[in-house]
């Protein structure tokens, strides 16, 4: 059942994406291959225990849905889903707004007051982007246009980073695992290490790290290629809660999913590093 639900949802992906090329066509139609195998092996195990007719033509529908994006387009173009969520506000606008009388004219000056109230909102968000972009005292200016770290706190030595975190055993013997770390990482970039020598950070160092609880990302989006731009929190106290956003790695082979846990600025010699602690979701599921 877990296979299914999984196989499910990346259907989903694909049927739902807004543009399509041939490969994305391509490992659609594998997807819906191995889901259909997949369900009928379930339904082969649960016929015994179930009378559920799986005879229904959703079901079937995942078998042309591609053929269909091919000669119709995206399913953003053509799905029922936006009409079906307008249902609900006619009708509270008819049993709310209405004397149930010629409603036809009344609901239509009511939608016309919700366009127009949504084109306002849509304005103001989009004011507020771009008040956003524009006033970045926020975030730390640096080589990058990719990458920028924001929301900087004050400088702290490794033992205050510690005990903010004491209860996460990931931070134990931080400074050491980061020593170790950044002389492997200055090696394979071609940086000369500091005096000629490892990397040895003490936890007493004052002003050597600096914590970042934002980070803004610029990347080049897979399904229509246009500049997109991710904020991500990585903070223990993000209005009173935790919240520590996920995010994609490219490893040298593959891409993987993980979890920010510590973004920072690292200084080592004369050399301001930005680098983030990060808990990689890498192991198989299955």
């Amino acid at each position: 059942l877990l296979h299914c639900i999984c196989l499910f949802l990346k259907v989903n992906v694909y049927v739902a994406l807004k543009v399509h090329t041939a490969d994305t066509i391509h490992a659609g139609r594998h997807a819906v291959q191995a889901f259909s195998s997949y369900l009928q092996q379930y339904i082969n195990k649960t016929a015994d225990k179930s009378n559920k007719n799986w005879n229904f033509p959703k079901l079937h529908m995942s078998v042309h849905i591609f053929n269909n994006i091919e000669a119709k387009g995206a399913t953003h173009n053509y799905n029922t889903k936006p009409n079906e969520k307008m249902h609900g506000s006619l009708k509270d606008s008819y049993l709310m707004c209405t004397n149930f009388r010629d409603v036809a004219p009344q609901i239509l000056c009511i939608n016309h007051w919700q366009v127009v109230a949504e084109s306002i909102c849509c304005n103001i968000s989009n004011f507020d982007e771009y008040q956003f972009s524009v006033v970045d005292d926020l975030v730390v200016s640096n080589d990058s246009s990719h990458v920028k770290l924001g929301s900087r706190q004050a400088l702290q030595t490794f033992e205050s980073v510690k005990s903010t975190y004491k209860d996460d055993s990931t931070f134990t013997n931080f400074h050491i695992k980061l020593n170790e770390f950044l002389t492997n990482f200055l090696l394979a970039i071609q940086l000369s290490l500091p005096g000629g020598k490892q990397v040895k950070l003490k936890a007493s160092d004052k002003g050597r790290i600096t914590e970042c609880c934002f980070l803004k990302v610029n990347y080049e989006s897979l399904v229509d290629w246009h500049q997109c731009t991710n904020y991500l929190c990585c903070n223990p106290k993000f209005f009173g809660a935790l919240h520590f956003d996920c995010v994609f790695i490219q490893m040298t082979n593959k891409i993987i999913l993980g979890c920010l846990l510590f973004v920072f600025e690292c200084t080592v010699g004369d050399t301001v590093l930005s680098l983030t602690l990060i808990h990689p979701f890498d192991a198989p599921m299955f």
